[in-house]
Order: structure tokens, then C-alpha cells, then sequence
């Protein structure tokens, strides 16, 4: 289905029954994680000592930003775990987790094309986000690089963020997408 974990497979409903769906689109839940560290802005604009509780605070004073990942508060409250698994979660992981991360915006907010190393399965729990999947043979097109952490590749093919225009071969790049949410 997947070739061997090199296609995207894309499962609706896997998460109806788990308690993030009712809880964590609700600010008042998030005040109890205030404190928990998260990266904040984008590869180039990262926000220093940035906090879950931050996130919120700017986005109700109008001046929001983008969660682009925290494993912190997951592996600090083991609890966030037990809130987005399930049975069938866990029948698809093929082997042991090695890391959890959240993600947090608006609308139009996200990340430029990027490639993340191993298999991700993400669990969209509130609002709606589009995927692209690129294919392998689409690389040479994106001019990459690979993060300096090493869990990730990057591009400098822009996809429109904020102010930054589109890269002007983004359209004649293969891609697949998905609506999630």
C-alpha cells in the first residue's frame, strides 16, 4: 500500500474517538502547557524563548506566529501522548516512536517545501492544512539542503509565506495533494 513506507498513504477518521478532538481546540486547555517551550517563526526567522502560552498571548494581541515544531511539551506530559493514540495508531507505526512534535498556526501559516527524514505519521487535530508530496525524481528541481541538525532537508523553492513570493518554477514541479482537516 505504502511501498514500503516510500508513498504517502493519506486515512481519514483514525483519530475520531481520541480526546485530543475534543480538547486541544480550546485555549483554556492549552493554559495547563503555558509554559512549555516550543519552536517558534521559520527557518530563517526563528523567535527566541518561545512558549506554547506565547503562541496564544500573540495571537490574541494580533500579532500571530507559527509552532514549526516542539517535542518538548510531548516528551515533558506523557499524557499529550495518550490523547492522540489509539489501537489503530499504533497498528500502522512501523516500530518505536522516536519523537512527537506539534505544530501550531493560522490560516496561510505553515512551512516552506521541506523533506522530513523517516516516516511521519501526523494527526491533524484541529483546523485544515495541505499537504504536497513531491515526488523523489522532483529533487534536483528544489535546490536542497540538508538542516544542519540532519533531521530534515529544506529547499529554497518558496511556496508564497506571508510576504515571500512563489518561486517562479514552483508550478512545474510534479507534486501530489492532500486537503486535511
Amino acid at each position: 500500500l505504502t511501498k514500503g513506507f516510500t508513498w504517502p498513504l493519506v486515512i481519514r477518521g483514525l483519530l475520531e474517538n481520541s480526546t485530543a478532538l475534543s480538547t486541544w481546540n480550546e485555549t483554556e486547555f492549552w493554559k495547563q502547557y503555558a509554559d512549555e517551550e516550543v519552536l517558534c517563526g521559520t527557518l530563517f526567522d526563528l523567535m527566541e524563548d518561545c512558549t506554547i502560552g506565547k503562541f496564544f498571548e500573540q495571537r490574541a494581541a494580533g500579532k500571530p506566529f507559527y509552532v514549526s515544531g516542539a517535542s518538548v511539551p510531548f516528551d515533558n506530559n506523557p499524557e499529550l501522548h495518550d490523547m492522540i493514540d489509539n489501537e489503530q495508531i499504533k497498528s500502522i507505526e512501523p516500530g518505536v516512536r522516536k519523537s512527537t512534535q506539534i505544530f501550531m498556526g493560522l490560516p496561510g501559516m505553515g512551512s516552506d517545501i521541506h523533506s522530513a527524514i523517516g516516516v511521519n505519521i501526523f494527526r491533524m487535530i484541529v483546523g485544515r492544512k495541505k499537504w504536497w508530496f513531491i515526488p523523489t525524481t522532483q529533487t534536483p528541481y528544489l535546490y536542497p539542503s540538508i538542516n544542519s541538525q540532519g533531521f530534515s532537508s529544506h529547499t529554497k523553492t518558496l511556496v508564497g509565506q506571508g510576504s515571500d513570493e512563489p518561486s517562479p518554477w514552483l508550478e512545474k514541479i510534479e507534486r501530489y495533494t492532500a486537503v486535511v482537516g
